[in-house]
């Protein structure tokens, strides 16, 4: 067995097969980001690629690579080589939260002034940029939220093809969190659609009766214009602004319509609508379509997911809008879907 003193860090190469045995306390690191801590004594392994561990000594340590079987914690990893999971013998298991493969974007929207575009972690580069007239202080002028200003310009937009989907065949989830006070009139506030020709859904929050403001999925696909659903049940807009996380999942396949806040089912709309959409529209946030000149409302948003699916929606949806509601800024993982 190799030694290492304490303080001192080196870089073990495990071979396909082989596992890090370590003696000593230690910090051990397979994923960057990611330690772990050892005390005593650990084991990482077997793995089928050759592997890179960091290893950091806090005491003085000793430390081998070996092709044997062990009875300790193994580390498992996917295709990719991502840490899915420390499984120990009794068949507990601590795992590492990745982001969810059906992400199209995830923008947390809590950035300072002077950070630029909304950042997409995701890890699709998804980001959401500030159209002309919305400036950078604006933006992020409530900490915790991207500001979206009214009239032309004033909101922010994604290019369609880091998030196009088709309704005939894919199913998809938007959440997020909002702050907005209920409007006079009905305002479009999110999505990549009208209620003309370009396909898409967006989200309608209804004009403010007894200082409260409901929300309307508005979706328009091959099929036609729906335009009729009812004002959700739940309320989305008081006279003094309130945070609500808003969770609306669309399953291509059944054709049906969920709409969830704050982790509760508000309504849903079975059968709501026919055929599959063509999208041409940018992504809008603080309107309907994230196009050069698109006029948008003022609101403050954050925790912006956006996942599509090939197939149906995952059979376990009110448990992720529940996730969602109590987590808005931490993205979902693989995890998380039931299918």
């Amino acid at each position: 067995m190799a030694t290492l003193s304490a303080g001192s860090t080196t870089s073990v190469s495990v071979a396909v097969g082989e596992t890090l045995r370590i003696s000593g306390n230690a910090e051990v690191s397979v994923v960057a980001g990611i330690t772990t801590s050892v005390s005593g004594a650990g084991s990482f392994g077997p793995f089928g690629a050759i592997t890179p561990i960091s290893v950091k000594a806090i005491s003085n340590i000793q430390y081998s690579s070996e092709l044997e079987e062990t009875s300790r914690p193994l580390l498992f990893l996917d295709s990719n080589g991502d840490a899915q999971g420390i499984r120990n013998k009794d068949g507990t298991a601590t795992r590492f939260q990745g982001v969810a493969q059906y992400y199209k974007f995830f923008i947390p929207g809590q950035q300072f002034i002077g950070s630029g575009d909304a950042k997409d972690k995701s890890g699709n580069a998804a980001d959401a940029t500030r159209l002309a007239s919305l400036t950078d202080a604006a933006a992020w002028a409530n900490p915790g939220y991207i500001t979206s200003g009214a009239g032309a310009n004033f909101g922010l937009t994604i290019p369609v093809a880091k998030f196009s989907f088709d309704l005939a065949s894919q199913s998809v989830i938007l959440s997020f969190r909002l702050k907005k006070v209920g409007p006079v009139g009905s305002e479009s506030i999110i999505g990549c659609g009208d209620a003309a020709a370009a396909q898409g859904f967006y989200l309608s929050m209804r004009a403010a009766s007894g200082s409260v403001s409901k929300i309307r999925p508005i979706l328009n696909t091959s099929g036609g214009v729906v335009s009729g659903l009812a004002d959700s049940l739940a309320t989305f807009g008081e006279a003094a602004a309130t945070d609500h996380v808003v969770t609306l999942a669309i399953d291509g396949i059944t054709k049906g319509v969920f709409l969830y806040c704050d982790g509760t089912l508000s309504n849903s709309y079975t059968a709501a609508f026919t055929g599959g959409t063509t999208i041409a529209n940018a992504f809008g946030i603080g309107s309907n379509t994230g196009n050069v000149g698109a006029t948008s409302v003022a609101g403050q948003f954050s925790g912006i997911h956006f996942l599509v699916f090939d197939g149906v929606l995952p059979a376990n949806i009110g448990i992720i809008a529940q996730k969602l509601s109590a987590n808005p800024h931490v993205p979902l993982s693989d995890f998380d879907m039931e299918f």
